[in-house]
This record gives structure tokens, C-alpha cells and sequence, in this order.
């Protein structure tokens, strides 16, 4: 994968848990005395659902298209293979989106399939992975650790909606497989030493749980105060 590859895939998958982050933060200011987040929690807004559908379908059908046009590039036919087959699982999410939107699909369906879209990623990337050598292979092989990371914690917050931790965790850690490929992006045409790769990719894990922190730490004063209103019936002097 070239520069331009792996920064569109970068893109796409810093852009759409950012957008999701986003949302969360933006709903967490406009939570009322006794709501949570967690009332969020399977997604429910129709407009959100539809146009994060859309925009996922677009954005993969256009690096489908780039990756196709890799044949008249001289790409070998496996990479393009593989990652058209990356791409059409989250294509697939986008379609499970739309149709989601509509009530015709139980909810979170889209997540159980962005699970198996993350799950399937990381299978496609391991294989990918053992055809290189040294610091390439290594590189490759952190994307797969953070597919079933994300992959893992969307499953575990599917069955755990309430959680709020594990809905942000498992987005944030979709945004750090965005900025390690954005990473390999700028590593392309050079060749770190090898010791420098695994300590820069635990950077980049630091950074994913500082975002998980402030985050929790934005909407946690609410998430308690919600939970304490709900249970004992009484509103805590923040919410008087």
C-alpha cells in the first residue's frame, strides 16, 4: 500500500469515530436533570444512523475504486484483493446502517456487523502481515492487535449497553488503527529501525486511553448524576 492508500484509510477511519466521539460529547451537553447517555445507547436517531450509513458507503465504494485502479499501477493482485475485500465489509456496515434506520433490523445491528467487519480486517491484515519481512511486517501486524481490540470491545458493548466506557473505548480504538495507518502513510519510502516501531505503537495506545479518560471523565459527572436521580428518586443539588 502507497502513501495515498494508506492515508485514505487512515482518513476514513479517523474521520468516522470522530464524528461519533463528536456526537457523544455534543449529546452529553445537552443531557437534561436525570438523563444519561446511555439512553443513546443502542444509536436511535434516524438522520444519524442514514447519513453515517451513506457517507460510510461512499467512502468505502471510493477507495474500492482507488484500489481497483491499483491493477494499471502494476499493484499486485493480492493486495488488491484483500483490501477490496476490507473495504466491501464496511460497505456492508453502511448498508446495515440504512437499513437499521428504518426499524427493519433489530438494534445495534450495524455494530455486531462493524465488529465482524473490524474481526474480518484483522484476518485479511495478519495474512497480509506474514508476506512481509522485518519492520513492514511488524508495522502490519499492530494494525491486526488493534482490529481485534476494537473488534472484541464493540461485541462487549453491544451486550453491555450501558456501559458507557466501552461504547467510547470501542471507537477510540477504531481512531488509533486511523492514525497508525496514517503513521505507516508518512513511514512510506522510509525504513525505521526495527526497536523504534513497537515503542511508537505504545504511544499511540497511550494516547488512545488519554482519550478514553477525558472523555469518560467529560460525561461521567452526568452519567452519575442520571444513575442517583434514577435509582434513589432524589435529584442531587447539581440538578435542582
Amino acid at each position: 500500500m502507497t502513501f495515498l492508500g494508506h492515508a485514505i484509510a487512515g482518513s476514513f477511519f479517523i474521520g468516522f469515530p470522530s464524528f461519533i466521539l463528536g456526537l457523544t460529547y455534543k449529546r452529553k451537553k445537552q443531557l437534561g436533570p436525570g438523563e444519561s447517555l446511555s439512553q443513546y445507547i443502542p444509536e436511535n436517531d434516524e438522520g444519524v444512523m442514514r447519513g453515517c450509513g451513506i457517507a460510510l458507503i461512499i467512502a468505502t465504494l471510493f477507495h474500492i475504486s482507488y484500489e481497483t485502479a491499483g491493477v494499471f499501477l502494476g499493484h499486485t493482485l493480492h493486495k488488491i484483493i484483500m483490501h477490496c475485500i476490507i473495504d466491501a465489509s464496511f460497505t456492508l456496515v453502511g448498508i446495515v446502517l440504512l437499513v437499521e434506520s428504518k426499524k427493519r433490523l433489530p438494534a445495534d445491528s450495524f455494530r455486531f456487523a462493524l465488529a465482524m467487519a473490524l474481526y474480518l480486517a484483522g484476518v485479511l491484515w495478519k495474512s497480509h502481515s506474514m508476506m512481509k519481512e522485518g519492520v513492514e511486517k511488524s508495522q502490519h501486524m499492530f494494525i491486526v492487535d488493534l482490529c481485534n481490540m476494537a473488534a472484541a470491545v464493540q461485541v462487549y458493548s453491544v451486550l453491555n449497553p450501558s456501559n458507557v466506557v466501552a461504547y467510547i473505548t470501542g471507537y477510540t480504538l477504531i481512531l488509533c488503527q486511523g492514525i497508525w495507518l496514517m503513521v505507516l502513510a508518512f513511514m512510506d519510502g522510509h525504513s525505521p529501525v526495527m526497536w523504534s516501531i513497537a515503542p511508537a505503537f505504545c504511544v499511540a495506545i497511550l494516547l488512545t486511553f488519554a482519550v478514553v479518560a477525558t472523555m469518560t471523565a467529560c460525561v461521567h459527572k452526568e452519567e452519575e448524576r442520571g444513575f442517583f436521580t434514577k435509582v434513589v428518586g432524589v435529584p442531587l443539588d447539581d440538578d435542582v
